[in-house]
């Protein structure tokens, strides 16, 4: 299952947020009904992460790294 929406975009949360709090918001049966604001967030955690930079596409981890010199000294 896909953790993240590739075709998402920051701008489209706001539109999207608003046509969820509205069909949600007509009735349903529900102790409290989630605020735009809150409904922007949660969509936020589903944008695609950002491509890793170059320089820290190439970092190692400090212990991988510190494994490799270790081997090449003995």
């Amino acid at each position: 299952i896909p953790t993240t929406l590739a075709a998402l975009q920051e701008a489209d949360i706001p539109a999207l947020a608003k046509a969820a709090c509205h069909e949600a918001h007509t009735g349903y049966p529900v102790p409290r009904y989630m605020s735009q604001q809150v409904c922007e967030n949660l969509i936020r955690q589903a944008l695609p992460k950002t491509a890793p930079t170059a320089s820290s596409a190439n970092a190692k981890p400090a212990a991988k790294a510190a494994s490799k010199r270790s081997k090449k000294a003995a």
